[in-house]
């Protein structure tokens, strides 16, 4: 599957059928009325404003009008990459720029990517120690979004694609996100990876580079 694939998650495996592992299988819960998509956001502590959420254990709950294959794949990433590191916490920028170079098309990308390297070169984007927490408003959220996105865009155009695997195998394995930076990337914390990802976006020959390697990265 290629969200598995473009983070490296060489074992993961789908339901086949009749006889297979049914705890392969991906569980969707569908809301048809408004009322009882409050009731389940109520339930389970979720914001009025998300429109689908990843519950764990391939499960994804969603209103039936907000169904689209873009925000079901998006999901499908945050319970795949989940999975794969075996539930390990990570920045709320870190998840949701995984599950968008998981999800995304490599045109969305590079324009996410760009969004991103515009406020960083106007001064007008949230560090990454900063931004911990979904802000009010699309705008702001998209932020969290391009954010994430560019920082994974930035370690695989740097580093490499068997770094980037080896930093998701070492949380895996049970290093919390620092950790796993400082042993894979030699970036000693999330304050230092902020200065070199500031760094990449504002310089142009590197966000040449990125556009130009961002095919390779994408390659199934």
């Amino acid at each position: 599957m290629k969200i598995a694939r473009r983070i490296g998650y060489e074992d993961f495996q789908l339901y086949r059928g009749k006889g297979d592992d049914r705890g392969k299988k991906f569980k969707f819960f569908i809301y048809g009325s408004h009322e009882s998509w409050l009731e389940a956001q109520k339930k389970f502590g979720r914001s009025e404003r998300v429109s689908a959420w990843a519950a764990g254990n391939r499960t994804i709950f969603s209103y039936h009008l907000n169904l689209s294959t873009k925000i079901l794949l998006h999901e499908m990433a945050h319970e795949i990459h989940n999975e794969y590191i075996r539930y390990r916490h990570s920045p709320i920028w870190w998840k949701e720029g995984i599950a968008m170079f998981s999800s995304l098309s490599e045109s969305e990308i590079r324009g996410r990517v760009q969004q991103a390297r515009f406020r960083v070169i106007n001064n007008t984007h949230i560090p990454l120690m900063q931004l911990i927490f979904f802000y009010e408003g699309e705008e702001e959220c998209d932020l969290v979004y391009n954010v994430g996105l560019s920082v994974v865009v930035f370690l695989l155009n740097e580093y490499g694609a068997s770094s980037f695997t080896a930093f998701n195998k070492a949380m895996r394995e049970g290093k919390n996100f620092e950790s796993a930076l400082s042993s894979v990337y030699d970036i000693r914390n999330i304050s230092k990876l902020n200065d070199k990802w500031e760094e990449a976006l504002q310089d142009w020959k590197t966000w040449e580079s990125m556009i130009k390697n961002l095919p390779k990265m994408l390659e199934e």
